[in-house]
């Protein structure tokens, strides 16, 4: 089975979560039989300029970067004022994308054309005029919830009003194409729930990563607590400064938080015991380093990736519930779930005073972790869908009587 792939970034290094979520699919993929190409825009904001012919990348059989300065500008979004397009979907447009994927798609033959992202259903239209095969969205969010839930949280009424906006068009714009794909896979049962009505063939499919065959129990010093994120993306920024505000700097307790990703140089505070590493080229750097993983997030959509992570490392997640949704994490069983500040400060001197009453939780995270995140399990289970031949035949049927 020959799989086409296009992102809206290159999915390496794993420094997020939507890379860490292609990668690994992808990878399962091809350790149950598929073949896979990738086409992956390769944007301003995550340029990639390294090799591709490393063993961290040779589960694919083909690569093609294309280059797009698709940062948003002041100039962009007043201009876009005069149109009824999302400012976030058509950045991501490029005609050169466009050229690129019609010459795959009649250079080889493929039976699945995967679209992570419902940034890239812009070229839906495109690849259906040239592939009878299967297409398939991984819709990573439900994005236009992502801008919906940040414009809420905007004091400057004039920001909270534009991205209200474009919210809004990214909502009309998404209900209307994943109607027209013939597959969707969702990482999160709560994003299923939003796709199912508008799609049937909706699927859950969580976010794999590799599980260690050993939990690792909590160290019985005190616990070290840890941010990671990137701190260009809004939410991952928003919630940094409200927990170093709002929290941190008025708990009781003398404890020590680490953060990490990239942009995170920005919040270096000494005074408040916080450690700021920057951006880590291998991620133990920071797990080894922290106990609890810190989640203060208000808006998104989806699974995080790192809450997976750290749960299969036997570390105690503290989260909002935005942060945490999607994950069947039960609050005080797999994690402490929290809203406000006076939840969240109590909830770190508790942490930190009484450390060694959670080794069960991180355990019990662990356990969670290991049943349902395994990429291999997930990946095979995504191929064995993509294997059908009756619903490609039905696909095409119907396809050709839309033609008619």
């Amino acid at each position: 089975m020959n799989i086409l792939v296009l992102t809206k970034q290159f999915p390496y290094p794993l420094h997020d979560g939507a890379s860490t979520a292609i990668h690994m699919l992808c990878k399962g993929l091809v350790d149950a039989g598929a073949t896979v190409d990738l086409i992956s825009l390769n944007t301003t904001k995550h340029f990639y300029d390294g090799p591709v012919d490393i063993d961290d990348l040779s589960h694919y059989r083909d690569i093609e970067l294309v280059p797009l300065d698709n940062l948003p500008t002041y100039l962009g979004g007043l201009l876009n004022l005069f149109s009824d397009e999302s400012y976030h979907v058509s950045r991501f447009y490029s005609e050169e994308m466009k050229k690129r994927i019609a010459e795959k798609l009649s250079a080889k033959h493929y039976n699945v054309v995967q679209i992570e992202s419902s940034h890239l259903l812009v070229y839906l239209s495109h690849i259906k005029s040239c592939f009878n095969g299967r297409i398939v969205l991984r819709a990573h969010n439900v994005e236009h919830i992502i801008w919906k839930r940040h414009s809420q949280r905007l004091s400057h009424s004039i920001y909270s009003w534009y991205h209200r906006l474009q919210a809004d068009r990214f909502k009309q714009f998404e209900d209307q194409m994943v109607r027209e794909v013939d597959q969707i896979l969702t990482v999160s049962e709560h994003d299923a729930i939003y796709f199912k009505v508008l799609n049937s063939s909706t699927y859950v499919t969580p976010i794999g990563i590799e599980i260690n065959s050993i939990s690792v129990s909590p160290k019985l010093r005190k616990p070290v607590y840890g941010f990671i994120g990137s701190m260009d993306w809004l939410p991952n920024h928003t919630g940094l400064r409200w927990f170093l505000d709002d929290v941190w700097i008025k708990i009781s307790v003398e404890a020590t938080l680490i953060v990490a990703g990239r942009g995170s140089q920005l919040y270096e505070c000494s005074d408040r015991c916080v450690k700021v590493l920057g951006e880590v080229c291998n991620s133990d750097d920071f797990w080894n380093r922290i106990d609890v993983l810190v989640v203060p997030l208000f808006s998104g959509s989806g699974t995080r990736v790192k809450i997976i992570e750290a749960l299969s490392r036997s570390k105690l997640v503290l989260s909002t519930s935005i942060g945490i949704e999607g994950i069947p994490a039960k609050d005080g069983v797999e994690a402490l779930i929290r809203e406000g500040v006076d939840a969240w400060k109590e909830a770190i001197s508790q942490i930190y005073n009484q450390w060694s009453n959670y080794k069960s939780m991180s355990e019990a995270g662990f356990r969670l972790a290991s049943d349902r995140y395994d990429y291999k399990n997930i990946a095979a289970t995504v191929y064995g869908s993509y294997q059908t031949p009756y619903v490609d035949r039905l696909i095409k049927n119907v396809r050709d009587q839309r033609v008619i």
